[in-house]
């Protein structure tokens, strides 16, 4: 590795320890650097728990970001390092509800990856990143689908992830994710598992509204009651379907 002056010598001391070859694909740590990251992201990302720790204890800052609004923790994450990430985050209190530019979150970028022990560390301290949504409404649930990470799929569901989470701004689901890229098994399984794609969502949110208001106009009829105009708010149903979409579609056929 060529001497750099913009480069600090802590930055050189992590990418040398036990002769580590860097790997970062076609990145050089110049780049890296130019990115906004600190010693300590290179740590996180490389696993390198004993250094990530160090670098805490003399005053390296956690919450620094990098060009992409990004902390060590994200870099943790996208490097699929757990038990750095859970030193990080249960040692050295490391936040985890950061979001970055595109309003992702790090359990956003563990899915991206699939890296299913990262994403137990995250729901662990915070279990309610997995509903988080980013700037286009993409779930951590999405983005698995969208890249194919079966396992990570199933194990978010296994968790809790709202299997009918409708993007809005993309008018997506996972399932409809899932198909437009091709990942006929992670299909197979949301099918399987009562997944819907978006007009599916619509049209039994329309008729959850209808039901609601047949029921509705017979209980005033039975009470001698003129019926009440009443607004209904769709974004509302959708939320109700999706926390409970079997139930749901069981009232309807019936």
């Amino acid at each position: 590795m060529d001497d750099n002056p913009n480069i600090s010598p802590v930055k050189y001391a992590i990418y040398g320890i036990r002769n580590m070859k860097i790997g970062f694909n076609i990145r050089t740590l110049s780049e890296v650097e130019d990115a906004g990251a600190t010693a300590l992201h290179l740590a996180a990302a490389k696993g390198f728990t004993n250094v990530a720790r160090l670098l805490i204890m003399v005053g390296a800052n956690c919450e620094h970001i990098d060009q992409q609004g990004r902390t060590p923790i994200f870099y943790a994450c996208l490097g699929g390092q757990a038990h750095t990430l859970s030193v990080m985050v249960t040692e050295l209190n490391c936040k985890i509800t950061h979001t970055d530019k595109l309003g992702r979150t790090a359990l956003h970028c563990a899915a991206f990856g699939g890296y299913i022990a990262c994403i137990e560390v995250l729901i662990m301290k915070a279990d309610f990143l997995i509903h988080k949504e980013d700037l286009d409404q993409f779930t951590p649930i999405h983005i698995a689908c969208e890249r194919g990470k079966y396992d990570c799929v199933k194990y978010l569901l296994k968790c809790g992830a709202a299997v009918n989470a409708l993007a809005r701004i993309d008018d997506c689901t996972p399932l409809s994710c899932a198909q437009a890229n091709g990942h006929q098994q992670i299909v197979n399984y949301l099918l399987r598992n009562g997944g819907l794609f978006p007009y599916q969502l619509r049209n039994l949110a329309a008729l959850i509204i209808q039901k609601w208001w047949r029921q509705h106009l017979r209980s005033r009829q039975l009470n001698n009651q003129k019926p009440k105009k009443r607004k209904i708010n769709k974004k509302e149903s959708i939320k109700m379907i999706q926390s409970n979409i079997t139930r749901l579609w069981s009232e309807i056929k019936n």
